[in-house]
């Protein structure tokens, strides 16, 4: 019997520990908390985190210090300069209930946050109307053109196509991104967007990344000297790193004369019917043009109009496209070069998201526009180009548009720069105030153009926060 009674004693003190134990762990209203709290103050804690843009709603919804949370305090605690444990003391408490609490967004600025075009160096327009007598890749990026817009126009006037003929158009294009930032530098350098840096910080990376460049690299290696006509160069992220790739940079303290500028908007229309010139070598010419951005200001024949219709400016961002061809053929540099048409990004209107892309390869002639649905993107542009000039298929830096298939099937994804009122604005990236976006929606897609916009329309798309708006 004393041996039974010892027993039972043994097991309530162990039963009465457990349940202290388990108490202990559960719910815990006294510092420090760390994973596996639960408690009025660690509900408290978890708003508190979520205010300040370190927890989404959905996180704080169960009341528990989850290891989401423990990742949340850790930036915290990175961001506000206190030791970077995942657990909450008091000093830490007194930090993240205080007024100068820094949110997970707030920017401190600096050169490298605040972007600015340099002061230092330009790009010129001295050579836009210059092409190689041994060889090009000529870039022409209209800033905005849905290729619904051309679809649009063949189907209404088909004419439009005439001067088209040796090209192919993929009518099933992904720019990947919304906004000529960041598509045109992740265009040109081939560096993904990332929203855990600032913009002037990815700007930096993606022009001094290595498949930047390795790609501006190869180009010179294979003789061609790059120049960049740009209608908005800080969008582009042009600073000192960028602007060391092209040969129309140059340091304004040893200019002497008066700066030309690059004929990129409207008037491109007129200066391009003074005639292209051929020069010794080879270039990679980057025309980024004014496109189908609004206000419209281009008539249906290419003319400067002050107030234009939609649908005008449609053919005659064609029109002017197509005068460009022209001359060059007449300096005699059409046949030896790959011209890439194409536009940094579609449109919000109607969800008419995908960019038109047509190219004509050096040497290729045809009978008229050829189509393709192959599903390509922004992504394969590098390695396209570099195989255009000769890299073996060994040293590109990745896919070809030339590597997919008519209907194949593909999964893409689409980021477009949107606001929602449930976060906070967040500050613009030049420093002058709040900005316009605060999150990516983005839409994953197997199909064309249609399923995309259908997607957009329907609202069907998951969220990626931004950092930083860039207007």
């Amino acid at each position: 019997m004393k041996r039974f009674f010892c027993v039972l004693a043994a097991l309530v003190l162990m039963v009465s520990s457990m349940t202290v134990w388990t108490a202990s762990a559960a719910v815990n209203d006294q510092f420090p908390f760390k994973q596996g709290d639960s408690g009025e103050q660690v509900t408290t804690l978890l708003k508190r985190l979520y205010t300040l843009q370190y927890l989404n709603t959905y996180q704080i919804k169960s009341g528990k210090f989850t290891s989401e949370a423990t990742d949340a305090v850790k930036k915290f605690q990175r961001k506000n300069g206190l030791e970077e444990t995942g657990i909450v003391n008091q000093a830490d408490w007194d930090v993240l209930f205080s007024d100068q609490a820094i949110n997970a967004y707030d920017i401190v600025w600096n050169d490298t946050n605040n972007y600015k075009a340099t002061d230092k160096y330009t790009l010129i327009g001295d050579d836009q109307f210059c092409a190689g007598q041994d060889g090009n890749v000529i870039l022409i990026i209209l800033d905005t053109y849905s290729n619904s817009f051309l679809d649009a126009v063949l189907r209404e006037d088909p004419e439009y196509a005439e001067g088209l003929e040796d090209f192919t158009y993929y009518d099933n294009y992904c720019s990947t991104y919304m906004g000529t930032y960041p598509s045109m530098a992740h265009l040109l350098t081939g560096y993904e967007y990332s929203n855990e840096v600032t913009i002037g910080q990815w700007f930096h990376d993606a022009w001094t990344s290595d498949s930047c460049q390795y790609f501006f690299g190869k180009l010179k290696e294979y003789g061609y000297d790059s120049y960049f006509y740009s209608v908005a160069p800080v969008n582009c992220g042009i600073k000192s790193e960028s602007m060391a790739y092209f040969s129309n940079q140059i340091e304004n303290s040893t200019y002497e004369g008066t700066y030309v500028k690059a004929k990129v908007s409207e008037n491109f229309a007129t200066y391009v019917q003074n005639g292209v010139t051929a020069v010794e070598g080879k270039r990679f010419i980057i025309q980024h043009l004014k496109g189908m951005h609004d206000p419209y200001k281009v008539g249906t024949t290419g003319n400067v109009k002050s107030s234009a219709k939609m649908e005008d400016s449609m053919r005659g961002w064609l029109v002017i496209t197509k005068a460009y061809l022209e001359q060059l053929k007449l300096a005699g540099v059409y046949d030896n070069s790959t011209i890439i048409i194409t536009a940094d990004h579609g449109t919000k209107n109607s969800g008419n998201l995908q960019p038109i892309f047509l190219i004509k390869e050096a040497g290729k002639t045809g009978t008229k526009l050829e189509r393709t649905n192959a599903p390509v993107t922004h992504c394969e542009l590098q390695a396209t180009i570099l195989k255009n000039i000769g890299v073996p298929d060994d040293e590109l830096p990745g896919k070809t548009i030339y590597d997919f298939e008519e209907d194949e099937e593909r999964e893409r994804t689409f980021y477009l720069n949107h606001r929602n009122s449930k976060y906070g604005r967040l500050p613009q990236y030049n420093g002058r105030g709040e900005g316009t976006h605060n999150i990516w929606l983005a839409f994953t897609y197997t199909g064309d153009g249609s399923d995309l916009r259908k997607q957009y329309l329907r609202g069907k798309s998951f969220e990626v926060r931004m950092n930083q708006s860039f207007n």
